[in-house]
């Protein structure tokens, strides 16, 4: 299923939210997929199935007892492939991995096998939406692929995506000059003036005779 961008905006904005609430709190959600993303009557966007969220100073916060990475590949920040401790930052990824597959309709990355998924986590940029026919303005595009840069600290945090997204800076408006701010709106009845100019033959130059001439001078021939 592919949403448009508007749709896509409001998920996002009500999807970090929620998880900035819980980052200040101290937790990592651990497992940020579509299926954890439930929609009420209203059209709002709320987190589900804290199941295996962890503090983020908890130990075990990137490996389950079994040694067996917590999350789903599909939506796993690099660090936590690589074993690391899962943190707000990973949840943002897995987050992007999200709104990424809801403008496209399919995830950043797919592979054969579980451990090929992992290393594109890792070694792959993911493919601009764009090119895969989403319809996102270019700065939805850009800040989309900033929550799924490779290194954590790279990332923006949960709060500022929720920011960003509810103030409509994702918007961009086609055909205006970049750099160059619009025309300023002209009321009705106040149109900018033009020069003028005379319409008719010339007038001839004034007579330099040394008498007062009544007859205007003759223009020359060329």
């Amino acid at each position: 299923m592919v949403l448009p961008a508007e749709r896509v905006a409001v998920v996002a904005a009500h999807a970090a939210a929620g998880l900035a609430a819980a980052h200040r709190q101290g937790v990592v959600h651990r497992d940020i997929k579509p299926g954890n993303l439930l929609v009420d009557a209203e059209g709002t966007v709320k987190l589900a199935d804290f199941g295996i969220a962890r503090f983020v100073d908890d130990p075990s916060a990137a490996l389950t007892t079994t040694g067996q990475i917590v999350g789903t590949g599909l939506y796993l920040a690099p660090e936590r492939a690589l074993g690391q401790p899962a943190s707000s930052a990973s949840d943002v990824y897995s987050l992007g991995c999200v709104l990424y597959q809801l403008a496209t309709g399919r995830p950043p990355f797919r592979a054969d096998t579980a451990t090929a998924l992992l290393y594109q986590h890792i070694d792959t940029p993911p493919v601009p939406p764009n090119q895969l026919g989403a319809m996102l303005p270019p700065e939805f595009e850009a800040y989309l692929l900033s929550l799924l840069a490779k290194q954590p600290e790279q990332r923006p945090s949960a709060q500022a995506i929720a920011d960003w997204f509810s103030s409509g800076a994702w918007r961009s408006y086609p055909g205006a000059a970049p750099g160059r701010p619009p025309a300023p709106h002209q009321p009705v009845g106040h149109a900018r003036a033009r020069p003028t100019r005379r319409i008719g033959p010339p007038v001839p130059p004034p007579c330099r005779c040394p008498r007062r001439c009544t007859r205007p001078r003759r223009p020359r021939r060329p």
